[in-house]
């Protein structure tokens, strides 16, 4: 049991930062809805994962302290490059105290934005290693587009996890994400949301001299305020 608790709690909290590779395939990479400037507000709206040992597991958009995001508080989404020929972009997180810059991919599934290429998604999608195992439910509705996948594990003690991913179709961008893994009786969940919905803003938020700084296109580091 502790081996199959800490594979789903690594894929609810790499979801931000996908180990998986990029689909190769018939994609339309002409179908991009983001661009440099845009930024969106992302709230921990639930978060009851635990470690081994029960103790509450910190969800952070980077590996500095200042990283944690608690239930109710926010942090930016902010899209510092436009995409590349390859689908490459560059983006920051920032909850305020710390900044993370990276570098996205619109081709990998599960990263904050991909191609809005909804009928290869629709093929392909469950594919990704994220739903690893599970029996998996693809959703193409008039404005979201959303992949479920549920695995049930009969045993001593019962599991039953799913992994939920929502996008944005106009955009390309998460909606909301979540995970949520019952252990015999006891439930818990990570959820994240988009709260600024599929328009994204253009207004600096608490992240911009932060970003003005920033170096894009590098690995996910960390930054703190002064």
């Amino acid at each position: 049991m502790t081996n199959l608790k800490t594979r789903f709690l690594l894929s609810a909290f790499t979801i931000m930062f996908l180990l998986s590779v990029p689909y190769a395939g018939a994609q339309d990479t002409s179908l991009i809805g983001i661009q440099k400037g845009n930024i969106w507000v992302y709230e921990l709206i639930e978060n009851t994962m635990t470690d081994e040992n029960g103790t509450i597991i910190d969800f952070t958009i980077s590996s500095d302290e200042d990283g944690v995001v608690n239930v109710g508080e926010t942090y930016e989404l902010e899209i510092t490059g436009d995409p590349s020929s390859t689908g490459s972009y560059g983006f920051s997180y920032n909850n305020g105290w710390t900044e993370a810059v990276g570098t996205g991919n619109l081709g990998q599934f599960g990263s904050d934005a991909i191609y809005t290429d909804w009928d290869y998604w629709s093929t392909t999608a469950e594919d990704d290693t994220i739903f690893d195992l599970m029996d998996v439910t693809i959703t193409d509705d008039a404005e979201d587009f959303s992949v479920k996948g549920e695995m049930n594990l009969e045993g001593l003690v019962p599991i039953n996890s799913t992994i939920e991913i929502v996008y944005f179709k106009t955009t390309g961008v998460i909606k909301s994400l979540s995970l949520i893994n019952i252990y015999d009786t006891t439930e818990e969940a990570l959820i994240v949301e988009n709260i600024t919905g599929s328009i994204a803003t253009e207004v600096p938020g608490f992240g911009f001299l932060i970003t003005l700084l920033a170096l894009v296109a590098v690995p996910v580091i960390s930054k703190k305020r002064t």
